[in-house]
């Protein structure tokens, strides 16, 4: 480790007035072995402290999260530009499980801008970062859940959500122009944390523009409310991306999930979806409804950049899109690609809501299967014959437009199948057999048949927020609202530095 040479400094003002949160500030050589000059201000006693009054976290401090920092009927603004890392557990005994929990009656403001995000990483130093470093982010809200009494387990103590409904102006608050790095941990008693858990977050909060990196549990997780979100990437990240239930009722458009066959959970989806634990049926339903969605998976590629199967991964990854224990969430005008199987219809109660309630949707999706055999387009479990048939045959009924394309192994790629450009499969560090490196391409190849052939949405799902599009999966053949070229991606960030 380098040696900290500490400053003795007043930090009130950096710190607002956290009772027992900040500890004294440092001047270190930062955690990434680049000197940055910034004063690193710790905040938390490696248990878990309330920050009880308006806070500012500004961008010339870097801020080291110890143990579980709670904001409690406050609200916490983090500046454009500011870094905050998470302290990695010393050992498997050490009471820590850092993360940032924005508590039932809190405000989070952290809006970065395309050129100056705000950043949640490791305090590991460059090559050394791992999944599950550290907790990640939670923000708990009011807003209503089909569960009564649901709590936030494996804390210190446990934390309640959920309500009659969030009616502040900003609800939980904004979240703009964010990244999310290594986070994501298994907590006491069998709970774990996620990259960015919103759990009973009402429709008044603000997501968009957040990108959740090798985080060692879920990606994105929504328990319940009415939150919706737009413009969210997750990237080389373990368990599930994008994972809702509770009666989640918000939308998602404009989302990208890449995996890596290098990591992953038993049974990890891109997304995964129920209405909740027991299969019942609870209201509100969880009926998120995903839009505009890119799929790819952990299929790997020869030097030459063509696909080769997925072997030594087998049970590791299970689909695109899982729905099960009586979920209606839908998915519409997106991509999938290089996954075991696309879409898996897992028991009798969320057939029965695709074919004969007609709450869940699959329509627009475009599948490219990994491989000439041992893939499905379309999966159902726990289905008696009848049962199976019906969901096929809606599946692949005219209405639904949905495609499927398979790879010619050494001819084709799961990219060009679907119309992506080979670089969706980079992977952001140096380029190497089964790893093209550089920065990814997401966009749509011009003449490819996903730049006009989306599903037209109807007045419901207009009436939620969504936007009609003429193409399928994130992006058209330009980068367009992501504001890719600005900066606020990162793609490598196990080497990336932070000042």
């Amino acid at each position: 480790m380098k040696k900290l040479f500490r400053t003795q400094l007043m930090i009130w003002v950096a710190c607002g007035l956290i009772f027992t949160a900040c500890q004294e500030s440092e001047i270190i050589n930062d955690p990434t072995g680049e000197t940055s000059g910034k004063p690193v201000i710790t905040i938390g006693n490696s248990s878990r402290i309330f920050i009880t009054n308006n806070t500012t976290w500004t961008n010339n401090n870097i801020y080291l999260l110890d143990g579980e920092v709670i904001v409690r009927n406050a609200t916490l603004t983090i500046q454009p530009g500011t870094v905050i890392m998470g302290k990695k557990a010393l050992s498997h005994n050490e009471n820590l499980n850092s993360s940032l929990i924005i508590d039932i009656n809190a405000q989070l403001f952290a809006q970065g801008t395309p050129s100056s995000p705000v950043v949640f990483t490791s305090n590991q130093p460059v090559e050394e970062r791992n999944p599950g470093d550290w907790g990640g982010v939670i923000l708990l809200g009011s807003d209503i859940i089909n569960a009564n009494g649901a709590q936030l387990e494996g804390l210190v103590e446990p934390l309640s959500y959920g309500g009659s409904g969030d009616n502040r102006p900003q609800g939980s608050g904004i979240l703009q122009y964010v990244r999310i790095e290594f986070g994501g941990n298994s907590l006491r008693n069998g709970g774990s944390s996620n990259g960015l858990t919103l759990a009973g977050v009402g429709s008044n909060t603000t997501i968009d523009h957040v990108q959740v990196s090798l985080c060692k549990e879920d990606a994105f997780e929504f328990f319940g409310g009415s939150v919706s979100a737009r413009f969210l990437i997750a990237w080389k990240c373990r368990d599930d991306d994008f994972d809702t239930e509770l009666g989640h009722t918000g939308t998602v458009q404009y989302a990208v999930s890449r995996r890596s066959s290098r990591g992953s959970g038993l049974g990890s989806n891109g997304i995964e979806t129920e209405n909740d634990g027991f299969g019942t049926n609870s209201t509100p339903e969880t009926n998120t409804l995903f839009t505009n969605i890119t799929f790819i998976g952990p299929g790997r590629l020869n030097g030459d950049g063509s696909e080769i199967p997925m072997d030594g991964i087998g049970g590791r990854f299970n689909a695109g899109f899982l729905v099960r224990r009586n979920s209606a969430t839908s998915l519409l005008n997106s991509i999938i690609t290089s996954w075991p199987t696309a879409n898996n219809l897992r028991d009798t109660p969320t057939a029965q809501n695709y074919v004969t309630f007609n709450t869940l949707k699959l329509e627009g999706i475009s599948v490219g299967l990994p491989a000439a055999t041992g893939s499905l387009e379309i999966r159902t479990d726990n289905l008696s014959g009848g049962a199976n048939t019906a969901v096929i045959n809606r599946y692949s009924s005219a209405n639904s437009a949905n495609t499927v394309a398979q790879v010619v192994l050494g001819v084709t790629n799961p990219a060009s199948i679907v119309g992506l450009n080979n670089a969706a499969f980079a992977t952001g560090g140096a380029a190497g057999i089964g790893n093209p490196g550089g920065t990814p391409d997401f966009t749509l190849v011009s003449g490819s048949a996903n730049l006009t052939n989306a599903v037209t949405l109807s007045a419901a799902d207009l009436a939620r927020g969504l936007e009609q599009t003429n193409y399928r999966g994130a992006f058209d053949t330009t980068t367009g609202s992501w504001d890719f070229n600005n900066g606020w991606l990162e793609f490598n960030p196990e080497n990336a530095v932070y000042h």
